[in-house]
């Protein structure tokens, strides 16, 4: 985790106020403007001379999930993520410029090691360059903060402050999580497996679960199925399925039923990892 401590003599110009809203992230997304209204009815972007940082979505997790070559793994437990989309509409800003300020200290982003392993920056592509803008992470402790009144993306010259839901969410410790799957164990042939997935928050503020999924075989070693990344509300739960689908695999007539898994997955939580191992059979069985 890389922070330093705001020094007294430092003066950040204070933004509009940001948007109202429980939610963060995959599910909603800022919408930056420059005007001012009354409370926390907006959120903004400070422009100067320098650079504009238009800063539209933000995450709040507490794992991460990475491809390793050809599967996905999932770390974290021990802290939380905060992922802040961040695109660069006017002059340059450089990563190291950029820092999330929460109850007096600052900070700073990876410095682009982690986020380009993130299985969506894979996907998208959007890892931060100066010019341009993009993928933002911030490491931050598992406990809650005292005081998240002040916390903002900052750079020089401008900062974009935290939605209230989002500095809520903060000032709380990080939820824990339980997960219910079902799977099935045998498939006619032609049918693909659908996966059950339940989520139950069991803290006190909203939380957002993120795991894998891999599978292994046919006709592969191993290849990421899913990503999942849930929002789930304070003492509530979540479901949500995947189905996934065998394109032209067919097992061969004399091996349908015969006890052997013909396909096989992994799920890589942070928490936990579990295998399902799945036979196809004759339509009758």
């Amino acid at each position: 985790m890389k922070r330093r401590r705001l020094l007294a003599s430092v003066g950040l110009a204070l933004g509009t106020a940001g948007c109202l809203g429980t939610d963060d992230g995959d599910d909603a997304t800022d919408t930056t403007t420059s005007a001012t209204t009354a409370g926390d009815a907006t959120t903004s972007t400070t422009t100067t001379a320098s650079a504009t940082l238009d800063v539209t979505e933000t995450t709040l997790q507490q794992a991460l999930v990475f491809l390793e070559t050809d599967y996905l793994s999932t770390t974290g437990g021990d802290g939380r993520y905060l992922l802040a989309n961040a695109f660069v509409s006017e002059g340059r800003v450089d990563r190291r410029d950029v820092a999330l300020r929460v109850d007096g200290t600052e900070y700073e982003p990876d410095d682009g090691r982690t986020v380009s392993r993130l299985w969506r920056v894979y996907q998208s592509g959007s890892a931060f360059e100066p010019d341009l803008g993009g993928l933002l992470l911030f490491e931050l402790p598992a406990s809650g903060f005292d005081s998240t009144s002040d916390a903002a993306v900052t750079w020089p010259g401008g900062e974009h402050r935290l939605r209230a839901g989002l500095r809520e969410r903060l000032r709380a410790d990080a939820p824990a999580f339980s997960v219910s799957i079902t799977a099935p164990d045998t498939l006619a042939q032609g049918e693909s497996p659908r996966f059950e997935v339940a989520v139950t928050n069991e803290g006190d503020v909203p939380g957002r679960f993120v795991a894998g999924l891999n599978r292994y075989g046919p006709r592969v070693a191993s290849t990421p199925a899913k990503r999942f990344s849930i929002l789930v509300d304070a003492d509530g739960t979540e479901r949500t399925s995947y189905t996934g689908g065998i394109s032209g695999h067919r097992v061969p007539d004399d091996q349908l039923g015969d006890g052997d898994a013909d396909l096989r997955y992994g799920w890589n939580g942070a928490a936990d990892d579990r295998t399902f191992q799945i036979e196809y059979v004759t339509a009758d069985e």
